[in-house]
């Protein structure tokens, strides 16, 4: 009896041991790998991350994009703007008492130009390309724009006259700005701004511009301003007296 109650009890054992094998390599089975819920949970997560990367990397893309325009505008302002500051700010005029040559208009006229006509003595120049000589009758031309006709042209006309105002060489024209959408002058008479000047007897105390560059394919725009004190340089004056009206034209 003895005997075969051992020989069952390690039967049951062996039984248990066997079951128990089973069930360790069914469970190592199951942790091998990946049930569908997890693999789902998985590529949802990551599909997410892949998203938010790429709209960061369009946003930052964009913002470069928008940067480098109006960098490019900024520049092309910032160049008319020095540009007309060099030229407002050394006006010649013949002699005191001849009639000085500064003529304004504001496009309103009925000719749809904005003009504007003096002469300057040129302290440097800005490209090779410009009239050579220190005398010129310079012409800031504000047309509308050949390639599209809701922007305008500026261009700035420059001829060199010798000392007795001759022309000494050939007109350069250079395109100063393209895509203004705005342009607009004033000149101060002592008492008020006024958008246009035909007095031939006297020039403005100072003179202020205001214009708006565009960018035409991405609408980016850019608003410039600047006013320059005017310091009329005759060569019938000392060089001490020049500097003496100079100083006071800044104080004005």
């Amino acid at each position: 009896m003895n005997t075969s109650c051992q020989i069952i009890s390690g039967g049951v054992q062996g039984n248990r041991l066997a079951m128990h094998r089973v069930t360790q390599e069914k469970t190592k089975k199951r942790q091998a790998g990946f049930t569908l819920l997890e693999v789902l949970l998985a590529v949802g997560l990551a599909a997410m991350v892949i998203v938010v990367a790429l709209v960061t990397l369009h946003h930052t893309s964009s913002v470069r994009a928008r940067l480098d325009i109006l960098s490019e505008v900024n520049g092309n302002g910032r160049y008319v703007l020095d540009r007309l500051r060099d030229d407002w700010a050394n006006i010649y005029r013949n002699s005191p008492s001849e009639p000085v040559l500064f003529i304004a208009t504001d496009g309103s006229s009925g000719t749809g130009v904005t003009r504007l006509l003096f002469r300057t003595v040129q302290s440097h120049f800005f490209n090779d390309n410009e009239a050579t000589g220190d005398i010129c009758e310079v012409e800031y031309i504000l047309a509308p724009s050949l390639d599209d006709k809701s922007c305008f042209t500026l261009t700035r006309r420059c001829t060199a006259l010798n000392d007795i105002g001759r022309v000494n060489a050939g007109s350069i024209n250079v395109i100063l700005a393209k895509n203004v959408t705005e342009l607009s002058f004033e000149f101060f008479d002592g008492s008020d701004w006024r958008s246009y000047w035909d007095a031939i007897d006297q020039l403005p105390l100072s003179g202020r511009v205001h214009f708006v560059l565009t960018d035409t394919k991405s609408g980016l725009s850019l608003e410039f301003s600047q006013t320059v004190a005017f310091c009329a340089i005759s060569p019938t004056l000392s060089d001490s007296q020049n500097t003496i009206n100079a100083a006071l034209s800044q104080d004005n």
